[in-house]
């Protein structure tokens, strides 16, 4: 079953079950970002959180039960990295024009408010599409799952902080305008009121 078909694979009973991300299909429902990393998300401990302890694995349940399918959570990531490149990216400006291999809501931030031109391939293409630079910079996971892929070896550039799925500080939370937080904090519903 092609990556980027699993979940009509299984709609339309070709497979019993499949393991995919929510991510390649914001392009059908945006709702599934907030089940994959959107930029400004939640990092991975408010994530745990929001999906283990108030509702959001019910939600996605829902979700996915409209849709005639079962839905598991089989982790969640730490922050990624934002790039393995090619060139080098020390500025937004370098990221006009910049060929790159992402997924979900990251793809439309980066073509809409970058002019990036980025691309959707399955995890099996990535790292052929970097190292025979078809890509100029491809973003795939945390380092932990990106050195088994070997991405450092196939580009010479390595752009961290991921900024396409944060965590947040309590610094960085409180210097944001109100108006942001509020952004921020819609994505999760808490039993308790902010603090």
């Amino acid at each position: 079953m092609p990556a980027l078909q699993v979940y009509d694979g299984v709609k339309d009973g070709i497979v019993e079950a499949g393991h995919s991300t929510p991510s390649y299909l914001v392009n059908q429902d945006p709702v599934n970002a907030i089940f994959a990393g959107f930029p400004g998300g939640m990092g991975p401990e408010a994530y745990s959180t929001w999906i283990f302890e108030e509702g959001g694995k019910e939600k996605l349940a829902e979700i996915r039960a409209e849709e005639g399918l079962k839905s598991l959570v089989v982790g969640i990531g730490s922050s990624e990295i934002m790039a393995h490149a090619n060139k080098p990216i020390k500025s937004a400006a370098d990221l006009k024009g910049l060929k790159y291999r992402t997924s979900g809501p990251w793809a439309e931030v980066m073509r809409d408010y970058f002019d990036a031109v980025p691309t959707v391939v399955p995890p099996g293409e990535i790292y052929t599409l970097l190292e025979r630079k078809g890509v100029d910079a491809i973003e795939w996971g945390p380092p932990s799952g990106n050195l088994p892929e070997g991405f450092h070896e196939a580009a010479p550039y390595i752009v961290v902080p991921g900024v396409h799925q944060p965590p947040s500080s309590g610094k960085s939370w409180s210097s944001r305008k109100p108006g942001m937080r509020s952004t921020r904090r819609s994505g999760r519903r808490s039993k308790r009121p902010p603090s």
